[in-house]
């Protein structure tokens, strides 16, 4: 994967770069205009120093050059006195202080060392010449010796002043030259802060087309996806391998996407699943759907409902295709308060790695994971399922968990209601056997498949003896308890594949598939020992009853013609004296006849 800057070091690199250039450029302007304020200042001080001193020096030579040519001339002795004291203490310590003043200042080069060495050599000569006494008082008629004095004197000064002249005309000149220089500095280092401000501008303009490159691409098409995703087309995906901020937002736009999706899928199952379970015709197909759905909503998990019987007051499971060796094992003694899911009416969870204070007894001891739901319906607990798997199941799944458990349990609720109605009114109150309706029912139904199999199906009527004496006798309490008794024989007597119900008052049908006429004669002869040898209190004697056996197709083709030839066959065991079985005839059915 090419390793990428995330977006703060991007701008910080930028920044890295713009703020030095800028720094620099600064810096550069302030040292030009620093050197530039040094060589400007360095011409005025020394240009205004030298300018000062040459200016006194210029003054001090033209006063002592008065006083001296004044001293030359005079022509009596008090004035001259007068002028010597003058020239000696003022003129001349004047002189030479700023003569020592201009040749320290401006020394920097030969030609101006040249004059103040020519305007030092006139001023000692001229202090040699007035140490000669040529300027002293010499009387009346001596002037012409004076006059060559004074001409001596003012060569001298003539001199001195040349070379002042000269000294101001060569700081005209260096300060043309530094003025220049100055210009040069400035022009230097305006260049330079061009150059740098250039470098810096190209280096900006570089790292701000790399930013745009880099970034403003991915965000245009992050923007477009984010409009086909706002469009709800969910099916493409970023492609974005880097690893600064862009990317961790394209990789958590990829992630959002494929959740939805995943989400829209599942809600699609869950519409499917909906669908589904409204046409669900039992319980059981329902608890089927269920169990189907969360294994593929909830994969690598193995769900098992189970059922709460209230009636024999056990937990079964709704399938045992699903259960392994121990969970049935734990299931054979399990009542419903036995899961702690239906115990307390909420979710619970094992394999959670904490040692829980309450232990289930149907799933605690599972290795893995589980979770188990309560199926509620009104607020009744009518079941639970349990998810098995070897991890524990995401906050995802178990909200799918939820949303499917809340589609079914509804659905489970009613059907099991509309089982248990169908079976209240198929099913005799007082002996709990099928009803008449559900006698005629299973009849055509049994004909039917013995009609396609082409087995035998015994039918056998069964009539209480003397029933109407023994209400009439004992009361109808006592009648009713004699009914339930025998319903409760009959319902243990007969095989499984056999049925038995309440057919009408005192009456009972029992049909009996794949059946020959001997065999149903057998078993209605058992059916007749247990009757008889029933004890019921109050009562003197033995209860007995009598059986009329017909058998489909030997004796009737059709429901209604076998039932009412087994009644034939009852009312000949009647007449034969009761508490016996007989085999329908047809001979006697038609001297009856």
């Amino acid at each position: 994967m090419k390793p990428r800057l995330r977006i703060a070091p991007k701008f910080l690199l930028l920044i890295v770069v713009l703020v030095p250039a800028m720094l620099a450029s600064g810096w550069i302007g302030l040292q030009g205009l620093s050197a530039m304020r040094t060589t400007v200042n360095g011409i005025t001080g020394d240009n205004l120093r030298v300018a000062q001193a040459t200016a006194q020096l210029s003054r001090d030579v033209s006063r002592a050059e008065a006083l001296a040519l004044q001293s030359v001339i005079v022509t009596q002795p008090l004035p001259q006195a007068e002028l010597d004291a003058r020239l000696d203490d003022l003129a001349e310590p004047a002189v030479d202080a700023d003569l020592a003043t201009v040749m320290r200042l401006d020394v920097r080069d030969t030609f101006a060392l040249d004059r103040l060495k020519t305007m030092s050599s006139a001023w000692r000569a001229f202090l040699a010449l007035e140490r000669t006494g040529r300027f002293d008082y010499a009387g009346p008629g001596v002037g012409y010796i004076n006059q060559a004095t004074a001409s001596r004197v003012a060569a001298l000064f003539s001199a001195m002043e040349q070379g002042t002249g000269l000294l101001v005309d060569k700081e005209v000149h260096d300060a043309g030259i530094a003025r220049a220089k100055a210009a040069s500095t400035q022009s230097h280092y305006r260049v330079l802060m061009l150059w740098v401000s250039l470098g810096a501008l190209v280096g900006v303009l570089i790292l701000v087309g790399w930013l745009i490159r880099d970034v403003v691409p991915r965000v245009t098409a992050y923007s477009a996806f984010a409009r086909r995703v706002a469009e709800d087309d969910l099916s493409g995906r970023l492609q974005d391998h880097g690893s600064d901020e862009l990317s961790g937002l394209g990789a958590a736009l990829n992630r959002m996407v494929e959740r939805a999706e995943e989400s829209r899928e599942m809600d699609a199952r869950q519409r499917e699943f909906a669908a589904a379970m409204q046409l669900a015709e039992s319980e059981e197909e329902a608890q089927d759907l269920l169990r189907r759905h969360l294994t593929r909503v909830v994969p690598r998990t193995d769900p098992i409902v189970f059922v709460r019987n209230n009636s024999d007051d056990r937990l079964q499971a709704a399938s045992t295709r699903e259960l392994d060796t121990e969970l049935a094992a734990r299931l054979v003694d399990a009542k419903p308060r036995s899961c702690l899911a239906i115990r307390f009416a909420q979710a619970q969870h094992q394999g959670t790695g904490l040692d829980p204070l309450l232990e289930c007894e149907v799933c605690g001891k599972r290795s893995g994971y589980s979770v188990c739901n309560p199926l509620i319906v009104h607020g009744e607990v009518i079941g639970s399922v349990l998810l098995s798997g070897p991890a524990r199941t995401d906050d995802a799944a178990r909200r799918r968990l939820r949303e499917s458990i809340a589609h079914a349990s509804p659905v489970i609720g009613n059907l099991r209601n509309l089982a248990l109605a169908e079976r209240r009114a198929a099913t005799d109150s007082l002996t709990g056997l099928p009803n008449n309706r559900s006698a005629h029912d299973n009849l055509r139904r049994m004909v039917a498949q013995a009609s396609r199999s082409g087995a035998p199906l015994a039918a056998g009527l069964l009539d209480i003896d003397h029933f109407k004496q023994l209400n009439d006798l004992h009361g109808h309490q006592k009648g009713d308890e004699v009914l339930a008794l025998i319903g409760a024989t009959l319902a243990s007597t007969v095989r499984e594949s056999d049925f038995v119900a309440r057919y009408g008052g005192e009456e009972f049908l029992l049909l009996m598939p794949g059946t020959e006429a001997e065999g149903a004669l057998v078993l209605a002869h058992k059916v007749c020992e247990a009757i008889s040898s029933l004890i019921f209190r109050g009562l003197e004697g033995p209860v007995t009853a009598s059986i009329g056996i017909a058998v489909f197709p030997e004796d009737a083709s059709e429901p209604a013609t076998l039932v009412r030839h087994a009644d034939r066959a009852l009312y000949a065991a009647k007449r034969g004296g009761r508490d016996r079985v007989e085999r329908f005839a047809a001979s006697a059915v038609t001297a009856a006849d």
